[in-house]
């Protein structure tokens, strides 16, 4: 059984949260996070004085988003006593400091396996080394001329996570999703797609 937005609301309010990265996808979850629970560190390998890192803290800033930060070379050493991480995807599910901090007991997931949680509509999932986004787009017209109210999402387009409350039962959800994304997470779907399976990414996932 799936977790609701409400029961999920009821488990972050006293957690300690850590976000891995503060690119594209975790930029809306932390948006969609901090009315919830606004004890947030966000840890992104950015220098300081980045320009890119200061227009981002300034943005937060503005709409009234005071987060704390761990930034620069070593911006992971401060890692440590969260309840619930965040991980960019790109980043590898074996790096030390996750390791520590799942075996303490901290739970280590990210923005889209989240989303797949709580989710209220049928998922369709694609995967697959080649392929993806054809798919995925063909089956969100599909679904479309069907007269379905579909969501599209993923690693195609914008994040969903913080129009989730818009989502409704009835409607449909077609996500791609990548290799990266699914490290670390047991896909919540209804419907599967695998276009194939050939060997890439090995300097990430090691084997094939």
């Amino acid at each position: 059984m799936k977790t609701t937005l409400a029961q999920f609301g009821r488990f972050i309010s006293d957690k300690k949260i850590a976000v891995i990265g503060a690119g594209i996808s975790n930029r809306p979850l932390i948006r969609w996070l901090y009315p919830k629970n606004n004890d947030i560190t966000v840890f992104d390998m950015m220098r300081n004085d980045d320009e890119r890192l200061l227009k981002i803290q300034r943005d937060f800033k503005n709409d009234g988003i005071d987060l704390h930060w761990s930034t620069g070379e070593h911006y992971l050493d401060y890692l440590e006593g969260f309840d619930l991480i965040f991980r960019t995807p790109r980043m590898r599910t074996d790096l030390p400091e996750l390791v520590r901090e799942r075996n303490r007991g901290a739970v280590v997931t990210s923005e889209i396996a989240l989303f797949m949680e709580l989710c209220p509509a049928p998922l369709y999932g694609v995967t697959g080394s080649d392929g993806k986004t054809t798919t995925t787009t063909l089956i969100s017209l599909i679904l479309q001329e069907a007269g379905y109210s579909v969501h599209t999402g993923g690693n195609i387009g914008t994040p969903l996570l913080d129009r989730i409350e818009r989502i409704r039962p009835t409607d449909r959800v077609v996500l791609e999703l990548s290799s990266f994304q699914l490290m670390d997470s047991l896909p919540v779907v209804n419907h599967a797609v695998i276009t194939n399976i050939i060997p890439n990414h090995l300097d990430f996932h090691l084997d094939y």
